[in-house]
């Protein structure tokens, strides 16, 4: 998925083609989603898989039965969320680097759309790791109009949000400050670590079901349930594969995002608002990986690679430096020729 990201990136204009593809997609699962929130129907969706659905427990709010907590095809509601956490800034980038009122008024429909989708997923560690996000993408953006414009837009979306589904933002605040929820999730955490502890080196095997059986014995009392993984991305690596297999995810991970800091710190002011929506949505990825197996997740992490390969393309550092060049020679021409 690099390889394939790095390939589709040939200069910015193809960055942002690809962009407004992306945002169009992830448009289509918010509105599947928030169908899916407001009328209880599974588009496209089995008899069976509905059934497994209104049965998962993961897919209620604690305390809120009749509160359901969405994942349209990501199924889990956290996954979902993350998801949401990474695709919203995509739209919003397209947004900002825009000259079309028209184009801009597009995007930001697509933005609180996903935004909306984001809140009916009720997944407290999206949201914040979409904040953190939001941080980095505030800070990544080529100059002061463009804040002001991504400011705007957040603004536009935090109302739509406080007037319109103020009910469903209090539900959210609960969950997030339930302390059984983040007891359990810290537990899982904890098993993680005895179990790293016990197999530093090979960890007890990939997949779900290896997990689940062999961390038993390390299971602590605060984990309620036996659990498939440690509810950590980074942890999961080191759990099933062991700490070398994690410290060369995390290497090819910098690595990529210094490439990618490189090809943002030579482009021109309105094309880093690509690369800072890219870079967003890769720390949102990363950062919700500390509360859910989203790294290692194949959906999400697909995504998360494919976007990661396009902003670190080394294709992108040949297109400016030519570029550059060219632009330099027709100004010596010019200049020859006025002498």
């Amino acid at each position: 998925m690099v390889w394939m990201g790095a390939i589709i990136a040939r200069s910015p204009a193809s960055i942002r083609l690809f962009f407004s593809m992306l945002s169009v997609y992830c448009t289509l699962v918010a509105i599947h989603t928030i169908i899916q929130a407001r009328t209880g129907i599974f588009l496209f969706g089995s008899e069976h898989l509905s059934t497994y659905i209104a049965n998962e427990a993961n897919n209620h709010l604690p305390g809120h039965l009749d509160v359901a907590r969405v994942g349209s095809f990501f199924i889990d509601p956290d996954w979902a969320g993350t998801f949401f956490a990474m695709a919203i800034f995509i739209p919003i980038g397209l947004l900002v680097e825009s000259s079309s009122p028209l184009a801009k008024v597009l995007y930001l429909t697509e933005a609180v759309l996903i935004s909306l989708a984001l809140l009916f997923t009720y997944s407290a560690g999206s949201w914040l790791a979409a904040s953190v996000a939001a941080v980095i993408f505030l800070v990544l953006l080529g100059g002061m109009g463009y804040r002001a414009q991504f400011l705007i837009c957040l603004s536009a979306a935090a109302i739509v949000v406080l007037i319109g589904f103020s009910s469903h933002l209090n539900l959210l605040l609960q969950h997030a400050s339930d302390p059984v929820e983040l007891s359990s999730r810290v537990g899982a955490w904890q098993t993680g670590l005895r179990v790293i502890s016990a197999f530093p080196l090979t960890g007890i095997g990939l997949g779900g079901l290896a997990y689940l059986v062999n961390a038993a014995p390390y299971m602590v009392p605060e984990q309620l349930i036996l659990l498939a993984h440690p509810h950590n991305s980074y942890l999961e690596w080191a759990a099933m594969a062991g700490l070398p297999v994690l410290f060369v995810f995390v290497a090819i991970l910098v690595l990529n995002m210094r490439w990618a800091l490189h090809n943002w710190i030579v482009a021109d002011p309105r094309s880093r608002c690509l690369f800072a929506a890219g870079l967003a949505a890769i720390i949102a990825l990363s950062f919700n990986s500390f509360s859910v197996n989203a790294w290692t997740l194949p959906p999400l992490s697909a995504i998360g690679w494919v976007i990661l390969g396009i902003l670190s393309s080394p294709l992108l550092s040949k297109s400016q430096v030519g570029h550059t060049t060219e632009g330099k020679h027709d100004k010596e021409l010019a200049s020859a020729k006025a002498g």
